[in-house]
């Protein structure tokens, strides 16, 4: 749609290790141009621990912040696919761990990280759900139907107080502003991503 130039802007993820470089996707494409506006951890999500239900793994408590509020994990770990995951550091969840439970997937895309994920813990996922709504999922999670994985965007948009998010040791996303074309863009492009850039980042507005 950029190509052709039904759209100005497109707003596209891509979850590291999906390719051997970190840069925005386009392929070879040289009239693709990103800005880079997330680099946002992926979490694990269960259900809050209730009376018949598991504590959090990371604290050993339920998660009863209000919606939007993200758990504090470790740095980004950042890894190769050859060279597995890294362990699972303080307050990082352990997919491994939750092997023998069913999951919920998400788009074929995020299905595909998934597995890559699972893989990388030496399992592989019993799906038993899809749907792209995050906050389908959330819900699916907190009626203790199975355990998923979201971005951490999802959660500030919408946090279900039933659920309890980890992050993932190496698990990222990236999140960007394509436009396409020759240099530079039109002022309204320019204004709406500088806009984007401060909405995703508000430290960067403060500075």
């Amino acid at each position: 749609m950029l190509r052709a130039g039904y759209v100005d802007v497109a707003l596209v993820f891509r979850h590291y290790q999906e390719s051997a470089d970190d840069g925005p996707p386009g392929g070879d494409d040289e009239g693709a141009r990103g800005v880079l506006l997330l680099d946002e951890p992926v979490h694990l999500i269960t259900r809050a621990a209730g009376p018949h239900d598991a504590p959090c793994p990371d604290t050993g408590r339920s998660d009863t912040r209000p919606p939007g509020v993200s758990r504090p994990g470790p740095p980004p770990a950042k890894v190769s696919p050859a060279a597995g995951r890294p362990p699972a550091g303080p307050g990082a969840a352990d997919l491994a761990a939750y092997a023998g439970r069913r999951w919920i997937a998400g788009c074929e895309r995020c299905r595909g990280y998934l597995l890559r994920q699972c893989a990388l813990a030496g399992f592989t996922p019993k799906i038993a759900f899809t749907t792209d709504d995050y906050i389908a999922v959330q819900a699916l999670v907190a009626a203790g139907l199975g355990v998923a994985t979201l971005p951490d965007l999802a959660l500030r948009s919408a946090r279900h107080p039933g659920v309890c998010a980890v992050p993932i040791s190496g698990a990222r996303r990236h999140v960007f502003a394509m436009t396409y074309g020759e240099p530079p863009d039109p002022p309204a492009t320019a204004r709406l991503i500088e806009v984007l850039l401060r909405a995703a980042q508000p430290d960067r507005s403060a500075a």
